[in-house]
């Protein structure tokens, strides 16, 4: 489109064109990609030459623009998301229809997210307004799955056996790991209900329970101390043939075991055990035969028992060196001194019936 004045013939790129009475004119001219130099020519009657010329360049390549990071379809729990754009330099650029600065070509922006799924759109636009758009998916999930544990319903368990029974129920999870390894468990509707048999081993093991979705893990822990061995118990020999109604036992066990279990005639007594483990205690017995036996239990539910003894109580019957009955009537002090009394009673009566015959003589 142009004015020439005075001309007789006009050109555009060699072409002929009639211009208008008022001397515009107007000519469509066929561009290729790049640059085009298209030529104006008018020529007056006394061959007078006047030439224009325009440069145009044709740009139909829309602007490069990529979304680089996050990757599309990324889940997270996190309401905001930091998006890195790749773009040319002069390309201006739009998020989600709102414009925003091209830092040279890289620009980093946050996004802010609604619960769910989440689109977000890149649009980038050249000079010539050829556009561009890049679009990525990101979903945020911010509930977490619910995690219940019912056995063992305490946090720490003491136990004499190798595995542990772990139970409990999940909620809005895809599925659920004990110490890492898949538990067996059933799905319905998102609500997981697990039983898993976790092996342990002597000592401290921890135990580590995790419900997981797409996104979020929740997790809760137990901690099994477990011995297989028998708890220390070590009872003191004493007599087996008494002559007291009293019988003292003592002897030792583990530090922290609070109670020793005495069993005597299908009856048990309980009796303390001192911080150090050290126990005594004393028995009332009726004469005859006991059999006693001592035991004491640990916190994992193992058992050590000791039979004592069996105690036998004479309390009337003389006992010889021996251990055995003596028949033999032995002679003790008591016994000697009522001796001595009536012999010497006997002697007095004697002299005072002596005394008297000769007095009677006399007379």
């Amino acid at each position: 489109v142009g004015i020439v004045d005075g001309h007789e013939d006009l050109t555009v790129d060699g072409t002929p064109v009639i211009a208008d009475g008022d001397g515009s004119f107007s000519h469509v001219v066929s561009l290729t990609s790049g640059e085009n130099v298209i030529e104006v020519k008018a020529t007056d009657l006394a061959t007078n030459v006047a030439i224009a010329t325009l440069k145009i360049e044709l740009d139909q390549d829309p602007p490069y623009v990529e979304i680089t990071d996050p990757d599309d379809g990324l889940k997270t729990s996190d309401g905001v998301v930091e998006i890195t754009i790749l773009s040319d330099l002069d390309a201006m650029l739009w998020i989600n229809g709102r414009p925003t600065a091209n830092d040279e070509g890289n620009t980093i922006r946050t996004v802010l997210l609604l619960e769910g799924s989440n689109t977000i759109t890149v649009t980038g636009r050249d000079p010539a307004g050829n556009e561009a758009l890049d679009s990525i998916e990101v979903f945020l999930d911010t509930m977490p799955p619910v995690l219940v544990v019912t056995t063992p319903a305490a946090s720490e368990v003491w136990t004499n056996v190798l595995t542990l029974d772990i139970q409990g129920f999940a909620y809005n999870a895809t599925g659920v790991t004990i110490n890492g390894e898949a538990a067996d468990s059933f799905d319905r509707d998102g609500t997981w209900a697990f039983s898993h048999s976790a092996s342990l081993t002597n000592g401290e093991n921890n135990i580590t329970i995790e419900a997981k979705d797409e996104v979020n893990t929740v997790s809760a822990f137990r901690k099994a101390w477990v011995s297989t061995s028998d708890p220390k118990l070590v009872v003191n020999t004493v007599d087996s043939m008494v002559t007291t109604p009293s019988v003292t036992i003592s002897g030792e066990t583990e530090a922290g075991i609070p109670t020793v279990f005495v069993e005597v005639g299908g009856l048990t007594w309980e009796f303390p055990v001192r911080y150090d483990g050290d126990f005594e205690f004393t028995l009332n017995l009726d004469d005859g035969t006991h059999d006693v036996k001592v035991s004491v239990d640990d916190v994992y539910g193992n058992t050590n028992s000791q039979q004592t003894g069996i105690f036998t109580v004479k309390q009337k019957d003389y006992i010889s060196d021996g251990g055995e009955e003596d028949d033999t009537f032995q002679i003790e002090p008591i016994h000697i001194g009522l001796i001595l009394a009536v012999i010497g009673i006997t002697l007095i009566v004697a002299a005072f019936l002596a005394v008297y015959k000769i007095s009677r003589r006399e007379e």
